[in-house]
């Protein structure tokens, strides 16, 4: 390509320079100039073209892996705070123990003197790791009106119920809510054991 600009450009350079001073008929000076200068600039746009080196190409910088990222550490799952929960239940109030002896054959006193203990601990629980009150304020036994939009997922509907709101009835139980959860952290958990341990063997030494 440079080579035969520069062909073209000589050619245009001398052929027309020589036409300025043997004019052809049908040609002005001015012309033959101008077409020599044309020649003139197309065989130095080859010399400049020549002079500049073509352009290298980029180096190709090798990529680095990027080594991934550590996977979170998994935390415990829902099923280890409802066993701690439990844990706790057993070890203040003994409730599995209560609830899985078999109280078939004894007395009303014992299951009493028993749910004694079951109760004292497992109210202390409750009051340690929840924030409970109740659903509705109204004393039990008291005419309550049920307007549309009430809270349906906290009011359960017993009798013979209209198609809509509202509904008039009598408060059998206020109902339970849990406004604060106060949970200890899970502990004592392991991929060979992944909850906790209801209750630990007690193991007598000597």
């Amino acid at each position: 390509m440079k080579t035969l600009l520069y062909g073209l450009g000589a050619t245009l350079a001398v052929a027309n320079a020589a036409m300025a001073f043997v004019p052809q008929a049908g040609l002005s000076i001015p012309v033959h100039l101008l077409s020599a200068v044309l020649g003139i600039a197309i065989v130095m746009t080859a010399a400049k073209g020549a002079a500049t080196p073509a352009p290298r190409p980029a180096a190709t910088i090798p990529s680095v892996p990027v080594p991934a990222p550590a996977p979170a550490p998994v935390g415990p799952r829902a099923e280890a705070e409802v066993v701690a929960l439990l844990a706790l239940l057993q070890d203040k109030g003994r409730l599995v123990d209560f609830v899985r002896e078999d109280i078939t054959g004894a007395s009303d006193a014992q299951v009493g003197a028993a749910a004694r203990v079951v109760h004292a601990g497992c109210r202390q629980v409750l009051a340690d790791a929840f924030d409970i009150e109740p659903v509705r304020t109204e004393a039990e036994g008291t005419k309550v009106v049920l307007a549309p939009g009430y809270d349906a997922a906290a009011h359960r509907l017993l009798g013979s119920v209209p198609a809509q709101p509202p509904y008039s009835g009598t408060l059998l139980h206020p109902g339970w809510q849990v406004r604060i959860v106060k949970l200890p952290r899970v502990t004592g958990i392991s991929p060979a054991r992944p909850w906790p341990v209801l209750a630990p063997a007690e193991v007598q030494i000597g």
